[in-house]
């Protein structure tokens, strides 16, 4: 890789030390929990140091627990323990309500930690302005190892297919997807190493009479039998995604 600024700049290194031009890098740099993918202007980064009160929890299966827990942490000393539980509703979650930005294509993104009994890690945007609604959507599908997006209410289907990622020891992964507030479409996933293009993807739809709104979730779930366990860590919305 190379480093340092051109010849004929008017900033010169000295031995061993190199020129930092990209400002995400410096920040990442300077302990930013923007590490994985860095594109965007940021508007919530989340790492659970100061706990869990600016999320709505979502716990509706049997015994499901949205929870701090110091027994995987990707980064600092906490992350949110997620546990499904189980019976006919067998997931729990959390989200949030954000504050209106211009349209632009927005980005949601986290960090993980699955054991094998969770069944899928579902990501939402919402966006809502007077007028439509859109549900864009991203699964992936830990039973199958594919990607899927919500085409229509209830129905997932599958755009793309990575493979199982690991699940065992004290792993983590990363999962991003981006959207376009504008066009009404899906742009692109991100799952650890690989980039998948949704462009071409028409989310789930609705109607909404009252003013703009941008609701990022994130919801695990079970198989319904035993309860799956899922660990998350660094929650970050973007806007002005290219």
């Amino acid at each position: 890789m190379a480093h340092g600024a051109p010849d004929d700049s008017n900033v010169k290194m000295g031995v061993d030390v190199q020129r930092v031009d990209d400002l995400a890098e410096l920040a990442a740099r300077l302990g930013s929990v923007v590490l994985y993918n860095r594109g965007g202007n940021v508007l919530l980064v989340e790492g659970f140091e100061s706990g869990l009160n600016a999320w709505d929890l979502n716990t509706t299966g049997a015994a499901a627990a949205v929870t701090l827990s110091n027994e995987k942490v990707y980064s600092g000393t906490i992350a949110c323990r997620v546990d499904t539980g189980t019976g006919l509703t067998p997931y729990a979650g959390l989200a949030k309500y954000l504050p209106p930005v211009g349209e632009s294509r927005i980005g949601l993104q986290t960090c993980f930690s699955l054991n094998s009994d969770v069944v899928d890690v579902r990501l939402q945007l919402t966006y809502g302005k007077p007028g439509p609604r859109y549900y864009f959507s991203l699964m992936y599908d830990h039973v199958t190892g594919e990607l899927k997006y919500e085409s229509a209410p209830g129905v997932w289907t599958m755009f793309a297919k990575p493979g199982k990622i690991y699940d065992g020891s004290n792993n983590w992964h990363n999962i991003k997807v981006v959207a376009d507030m504008v066009t009404g479409l899906h742009v692109r996933a991100y799952l650890d190493g690989g980039v998948y293009d949704m462009s071409s993807l028409i989310p789930n739809t609705g109607a909404w009479v009252d003013g703009p709104f941008l609701f990022p979730l994130l919801r695990i779930y079970g198989d319904g039998v035993t309860s799956g366990v899922l660990y998350l860590d660094n929650v970050i919305v973007t806007y002005n995604e290219f």
